[in-house]
């Protein structure tokens, strides 16, 4: 009821608590069953609420991505987002599925768009609807290198979303979206 009229949303469902490793239980079965079930079946019919992007920054190496096993293994988070878009499809299939966006995708090169490709491989496509991705820098060498992002985003055969970008500070948005976009 918040949302503005006339404004979209897309739901990012992330996060698994700390204690969820020493629980016993599975955490992915966990943050299946115990969240993105009931954020679904929630919004499923919401007219502002556009899809779910499944999790947030997989490859960064924290508490929640550890838990899950995400910021090593590319493979167990397209497992989670298989799982997800299931999910999504069953009760909401209306909604867009959007693939979790990693760290800056330009940035780190080439360990964040390598993590990329390795979704990718491991069959990511076949789960979502559209394809997130994060930008931040000025890291444009990246972008059109040979084998850099906009190779990768060309060979997608999803469209991309770019679903975090900006600069740091809350005064240098409009010079940042002049120069990079």
């Amino acid at each position: 009821a918040a949302l503005p009229a006339g404004t979209d949303a897309l739901l990012v469902v992330t996060g698994a608590p700390s204690w969820l490793s020493s629980s016993g239980e599975d955490p992915h079965s966990m943050f299946l069953e115990q969240w993105v079930r009931p954020v679904v079946s929630r919004y499923a019919t919401h007219p502002q609420v556009i899809g779910f992007q499944i999790w947030n920054e997989p490859n960064q190496n924290n508490q929640a991505n550890n838990v899950m096993g995400f910021s090593s293994d590319p493979t167990a988070y397209v497992s989670t987002l298989k799982s997800a878009s299931e999910i999504v499809r069953s009760l909401a299939p209306s909604k867009l599925v959007v693939t979790a966006a990693t760290t800056a995708i330009n940035q780190n090169y080439p360990n964040t768009l390598n993590y990329n490709r390795a979704m990718r491989d491991a069959g990511a496509q076949s789960y979502a609807d559209i394809w997130g991705v994060h930008y931040y820098g000025k890291q444009y060498e990246n972008v059109v290198r040979p084998g850099g992002v906009a190779d990768f985003a060309n060979g997608l055969s999803l469209p991309l979303w770019i679903t975090e970008s900006g600069a740091q500070g809350v005064n240098n948005q409009l010079a940042y979206g002049e120069e990079v976009w």
